[in-house]
């Protein structure tokens, strides 16, 4: 039997590709072929998502570097441990790694290497960050669901498109995903998603809407996303506008999210540029602005470029928010004619294959 470990976790970005491969495995396999174990960090997001989906999983200690003492110590000891912990799982002879990316997939790729076992990163970002430009040169073979523009060395150069899960993609029709959700089945909806964590700036921006724009939001509902803040606040904002909205903590199946929606506003996490794509969802995209890197201002460049969305600047304030992408925002909910154009560009950037081809990759790779 082959066995299988997936080393990433501390948001969905890194645990929901590693499902979808886990998926495509399963739809590619006979029962009992491949054992396969997630090790995920200890934050209550991973073993959330793993718990629901029914999965194997490890937690384990790592944490992200850090150059102040007390969070620098707990890099090091999260490492040791945490390297011991996949060491254990990757006992086996017949083992390999799969690094997703990120703080937990860095320790763990250095015992593969250290037990000589088959080492493949699934690269996610248009901008590699550091854990996986160190884990790049270690690899056997490195995969990358979108192109990366920044390599001279040409480490990311096999792409294979974003391993999106079969919950992530709308199989039914856009009004039974509304009723879904409780919103009706007729009048359009904005979907606004933090991803799995929600982000605080855009939960302030629309708070910004309903309490002193309200009517950019007229003839719509809103199915917001919003992480473990501001349900009430956002929930009572929405209700004096008389705005119809749904807001929720965190949805598991973000395909009925996105086959309900008519627009969104998002972050840009690779996932979530793939899944607006997959779902031909017209979107405005505000990149986390505190990455140094901006990587995820290039996971939505791409898709900006070709017509698919807007790419707008998460400017922190809710005021300097609007004044910074009302304009975009009221473009995308006024002009049926824009989002049908987005809907067309979106259909040629991303096939849901990705992680169908990484499965028939790791299943060969001998």
């Amino acid at each position: 039997m082959k066995r299988l470990i997936f080393a990433g976790g501390g948001t969905g970005g890194h645990l929901f590709p590693g499902l979808a491969i886990h998926e495509a495995i399963s739809e590619l396999t006979s029962p009992g072929s491949v054992e396969t174990v997630f090790l995920c960090s200890d934050r209550p997001i991973d073993s959330r998502i793993l718990s629901a989906a029914d999965v194997n999983y490890q937690s384990c200690p790592a944490r992200p570097p850090s150059l102040r003492p007390a969070a620098f110590l707990r890099f090091i000891s999260g490492w040791r441990t945490s390297a011991k912990l996949a060491a254990n799982l990757l006992a086996d002879p017949e083992s390999q790694l799969l690094a997703m990316g990120g703080f937990v997939a860095a320790p763990a790729s250095r015992a593969a290497r250290r037990k000589r076992r088959r080492l493949t990163l699934v690269n996610l970002d248009a901008v590699p960050g550091q854990a996986n430009r160190f884990i790049a040169r270690q690899a056997d073979r490195v995969l990358s669901a979108v192109p990366v523009d920044d390599d001279p060395r040409g480490l990311f150069s096999e792409v294979v498109g974003m391993p999106l899960r079969r919950a992530a993609l709308a199989t039914d029709t856009r009004e039974n995903c509304r009723l879904f959700f409780d919103l009706s089945p007729e009048q359009p909806v904005l979907l606004v998603t933090g991803a799995s964590l929600g982000a605080q700036t855009i939960n302030d921006w629309l708070l910004h809407i309903a309490r002193e724009h309200t009517e950019m939001l007229r003839g719509w509902q809103v199915l917001h996303l919003a992480g473990d803040r501001d349900i009430d606040p956002l929930s009572e904002a929405y209700r004096s506008a008389g705005i119809p909205a749904r807001v929720m903590t965190f949805c598991e199946r973000m395909g009925l999210a996105w086959g309900a929606a008519t627009a969104a506003i998002s972050r840009a996490g690779a996932g979530s540029v793939a899944e607006a794509a997959a779902n031909r969802v017209p979107a405005l995209f505000l990149p986390y602005p505190w990455h140094k890197d901006q990587h995820q201002r290039r996971n939505a460049l791409r898709l900006s470029e070709a017509g698919g969305g807007f790419l707008g600047e998460d400017m922190k304030e809710p005021s300097a928010n609007h004044l910074a992408n009302g304009p975009a925002l009221a473009e995308l909910l006024t002009s049926p004619g824009k989002r049908e154009a987005m809907r067309q560009a979106l259909a040629k950037l991303e096939d849901g294959l990705g992680a169908r081809r990484i499965a028939e990759i790791i299943l060969n790779d001998k």
